[in-house]
């Protein structure tokens, strides 16, 4: 009878530790069970657009969006973006914006427009694993990208901050702008695309701490408006880091650039309608003509460099202020001069600079006083060099108020000062090889 007893308590014994064990067991395998749940969460969904309209205010949430042929947003109607998701596009298909497209991601969930072959943000959406690779101009078409169409009386709004947007359009780029109400680009990148990184007419875009990269064209092209260029990065864009044309000049300011075609920001046929001051971050290069207008200043920082492209001139009938300091020059020379500024044009020792190189018949920097304008120019510790054959370096007609000090004018194609019923005050100066 005792030793039945004590095999029973025994039993007993043994059945409560195995008990503790299985429990323990089941709440190790449910923790483990939590933990892989959390370390790889479920993949994002993908939804496809195939010629979609949209017509209400809609939010597409942080899913793979696969665009084929088009999406539209209609006038009045705004498209919402949610941070962290991936927008692909098959070939030729594109965004039409008549309403607003809202594209505001977070430094950590930004908003990714790429190619539909593009497995670096989404994961493989096309399932061909490397069979393909993107490539610029992969999508957008004869359409250009995302296309902002703000005509007649449409808004074509686009607002986009920590957004990436790639392999767009070999006929505009990343973004075609046509009219647009509004368009901000804030702390983004577009790159790769097949022309521009943003194409924008008759539009006044924002473009502030954004990246410009490897875009076959131009970092930035503009055509009309006044566009706001501010903290941007261009970097190995094929033709220009930023083309300005025919846009009434306005903020440009620490933008910096490297490895472009022409790597300064180009200011073709441009006009200075308001008080204006550039600052020396990037080199301007001016092509045609940049036009100061009356009762209207320019002011250049100090260290700032102004280049020219064959036969680009200035025309101030307002005031021209180039006053820099004996450490911080500021020049205008010849788009050839890579003495300031660097190898702007980007061809390395192939040309070099010579009398003659700029400013045409109009004659360097022409400051017109005549017909009740002003035409004043102040110049202090500044170096122009190489400008027209017809005048010089400078050519003054009536000018109301001409100063020219501690500076120097050299190796123009006719005179260091070419003036004309004005009364330049010139001190402290060095004119130098002058035709």
């Amino acid at each position: 009878m005792k030793n039945i007893i004590s095999i029973s308590k025994v039993s007993k014994q043994n059945i409560k530790n195995l008990n503790k064990k299985c429990l323990k067991a089941t709440f190790l395998c449910f923790l483990t069970l939590i933990t892989f749940s959390i370390a790889i969460p479920a993949a994002n969904a993908v939804v496809y657009h195939n010629s979609e309209t949209i017509t209400t205010n809609t939010t597409w949430a942080a899913d793979v969006h696969v665009i084929q042929n088009y999406v539209q947003v209609n006038d009045d109607v705004t498209l919402t973006i949610s941070p962290g998701a991936v927008v692909k596009f098959d070939s030729s298909a594109y965004m039409l914006v008549y309403g607003t497209l809202n594209a505001t991601g977070t430094p950590s969930s930004k908003i990714v427009f790429t190619s539909l072959k593009d497995d670096t943000y989404g994961g493989d959406t096309n399932g061909d694993g490397s069979a393909t690779s993107p490539a610029p101009g992969d999508w957008g078409g004869a359409n250009g990208g995302i296309y902002l169409n703000g005509g007649g009386s449409y808004d074509g709004v686009g607002i986009f901050e920590n957004a990436i947007v790639r392999y767009g359009s070999t006929s505009y780029g990343n973004f075609r702008l046509y009219y647009s109400d509004s368009f901000t680009f804030k702390d983004s990148v577009s790159e790769y695309s097949g022309s521009n990184g943003i194409h924008s007419v008759s539009s006044s875009p924002v473009i502030t701490g954004s990246a410009f990269r490897n875009n076959t064209h131009n970092g930035v092209y503009v055509s009309g408006g006044a566009p706001v260029l501010t903290d941007n990065v261009f970097t190995n864009n094929g033709l220009y880091a930023a083309h300005l044309v025919s846009v009434a000049v306005t903020s440009y300011s620490n933008n910096t650039g490297s490895g472009n075609g022409i790597n300064g920001i180009v200011l073709q046929n441009a006009g200075v309608n308001s008080n204006q001051t550039l600052d020396s971050s990037i080199p301007y290069v001016i092509e045609g003509y940049l036009q100061v207008n009356d009762d209207v200043k320019l002011t250049f920082e100090p260290g700032s460099v102004v280049k020219f492209n064959s036969s680009a001139y200035m025309l101030v009938y307002g005031t021209l202020n180039a006053t820099g300091t004996p450490s911080s020059k500021i020049v205008f020379t010849s788009l050839k001069d890579d003495t300031y500024g660097g190898d702007t044009n980007g061809d390395g020792s192939a040309t070099s600079p010579a009398p003659g190189d700029w400013g045409g018949l109009n004659g360097g920097i022409f400051f017109n006083g005549g017909g009740g304008n002003e035409g004043v120019g102040i110049f202090e510790n500044a170096v122009v060099r190489y400008g027209s054959t017809s005048y010089g370096n400078f050519r003054l007609y009536y000018s109301d108020s001409f100063t020219f000090k501690d500076s120097v004018s050299e190796y123009s194609g006719s005179n260091g000062i070419h003036s004309v019923s004005s009364s330049p005050v010139i001190t402290g100066s060095a004119f130098r090889n002058n035709t």
